[in-house]
């Protein structure tokens, strides 16, 4: 899981736990996906190098453009046979700015292959590609001035070299002079992006524990009604022990989230979600409204891995809650033989064949009642994901994915 850091984001807001101003928010960095093509060199594989010997210390080089968006993920050079066997190669800005740099060891005859980074490249810059060569020890080094190498989306400029050191900027450019000094490169061939719960049609309540302020949650999906909070004190703003990232506690007999009307499911629902009990207070994390609807997924009555939707679902497979996190999932429909299902961790636990009364436009997060406190509990709750339709499972297996790099679910 990608490491978060402070920089990530700046928020301006109150810490519900101590109410002390905070300068910056830990967020989830759901950045592009960015896919890459093949490698690509400036030399091809069979080459003939000359193979002239210099007593001098050296740094040889190429000076080449890059004619797409890509990285690259090694240095490569030509090494005659010869004493020499370890030396330093680096890549450069075309500033001198060094973008990597590698001490070799145990080389071979030929092309040696060095790999770096990989360091991000843009379309059109020009870097500077070398090794060093120590002539003090005898041997040669590759040489030509009668072969223009060249890829796709690499152009090889001219060569470049200094004398009098053997691992610094080479800023001398000669033309033909070219000295094998290359790369492995690959192009982006596409940028997908990230995937959110909202990439999914049909998403109606998505609660995001980071975008949690001191009484009110934002409901990010788009068409879907706000919550609201009920009861006093409001649910804190805690530190996950899972990942670092913000969670939402909520405490018995305090405040708790409704939704008595706006939520736009009924009989046909995904739901997945990632909380945890904390206790000692075990009732219902989350849940329809009751009345209208008696739905519960998940916890309920100090029992975790249970399911009620008009009865409770079978095998009934409850037993005693524990404080580890889940990431609860669960569908319904009004058609099919199976009717709905209960999901931990994206395995199916137990199936409810008939009389499923749904969501009723409801939702409800610790307890059930529309104003009580009925069955609330010590509980803390991440995110949310509740869809007006049932899932397939493929795109489901995408939201658990979601969740389960996101919270650190295993």
């Amino acid at each position: 899981m990608p490491v978060l850091n402070e920089a990530d984001a700046i928020y301006l807001g109150i810490h519900p736990v101590d109410r002390m101003i905070l300068d910056e928010v830990i967020v989830w960095p759901n950045e592009d996906v960015i896919e890459y093509g093949s490698d690509e060199s400036l030399w091809p594989p069979a080459v003939s190098p000359q193979a002239p010997g210099d007593p001098q210390l050296l740094v040889l080089g190429s000076q080449f453009k890059v004619l797409a968006d890509g990285r690259i993920t090694a240095i490569r050079f030509w090494r005659h046979s010869g004493p020499q066997t370890s030396r330093v190669v680096a890549l450069w800005s075309d500033a001198g700015d060094k973008l990597a740099e590698v001490v070799t060891s145990g080389e071979v005859d030929g092309w040696n292959v060095i790999p770096i980074g990989p360091i991000e490249v843009s379309a059109n810059e020009v870097l500077r590609v070398s090794y060093g060569y120590t002539g003090s020890l005898g041997g040669a080094f590759a040489y030509t001035n009668t072969y223009v190498p060249g890829s796709a989306h690499l152009t090889w400029l001219q060569g470049c070299y200094l004398i009098g050191a053997n691992d610094q900027f080479p800023v001398n450019l000669i033309v033909p002079n070219n000295y094998f000094a290359d790369v492995v490169y690959q192009p982006v061939v596409a940028t997908v992006p990230p995937f959110n719960p909202d990439t999914i049609t049909g998403l109606r309540v998505w609660l995001d524990a980071v975008d949690y302020l001191p009484g009110s949650w934002l409901n990010k999906a788009g068409g879907g009604g706000q919550p609201v909070i009920k009861g006093a004190p409001a649910p804190a703003w805690a530190t996950s022990t899972q990942n670092g990232l913000p969670v939402v506690r909520f405490k018995p007999n305090e405040g708790r989230l409704r939704m008595l009307s706006g939520s736009g499911v009924y009989k046909e629902w995904t739901l997945v979600y990632v909380g945890r009990m904390v206790g000692p207070t075990s009732g219902r994390i989350v849940n329809a409204v009751y009345q209208p609807a008696n739905l519960l997924v998940g916890y309920w009555n100090g029992m975790q891995d249970v399911m009620y939707d008009g009865g409770f679902a079978n095998p009934n497979l409850q037993t005693a809650w524990t404080s580890d996190w889940k990431m609860y999932g669960g569908d319904g429909s009004d058609t099919p033989s199976t009717h709905a299902r209960l999901l931990s961790r994206g395995e199916l636990l137990s199936t409810l064949g008939s009389g499923v009364e749904g969501w009723k436009d409801t939702f409800s997060i610790s307890g059930f009642d529309p104003e009580g406190t009925q069955e609330t509990c010590d509980c803390e709750v991440a995110e949310v994901c509740l869809y007006n339709r049932k899932l397939d499972d493929a795109e489901r297996q995408q939201v658990e994915t979601y969740l389960r790099e996101k919270w650190s679910i295993t």
